[in-house]
């Protein structure tokens, strides 16, 4: 496993989600998916992404209202290996 420095899940208006890691080296590692399509391990993420979407309108701030960055660390370590395997079959 290597080393995340920042995970930055969105999703657009066409159904499409991306997920893009950076690692701590600097380098970038991204995926995207059809919604219909996306790995069981990445609903979490979905999930994460709409209480934060909720929570910018709640308070009118849309700046960014199709991206968020996930804390990495606070994930339960099942869903990071599983992330990370994900990824890593591009």
């Amino acid at each position: 496993m290597f080393n995340v420095k920042e995970m930055i899940y969105s999703r657009s208006r066409d159904g499409k989600r991306s997920l893009r890691i950076v690692k701590e080296n600097g380098t970038e590692i991204s995926k995207e998916y059809e919604f219909k399509n996306i790995p069981e391990e990445f609903k979490l993420l979905e999930n994460l992404h709409n209480d934060a979407i909720f929570a910018r309108r709640k308070f009118n701030d849309l700046r960014y209202d199709s991206a968020i960055v996930i804390d990495y660390k606070k994930l339960p370590i099942e869903v990071k290996e599983k992330i990370i395997e994900e990824i890593k079959k591009r």
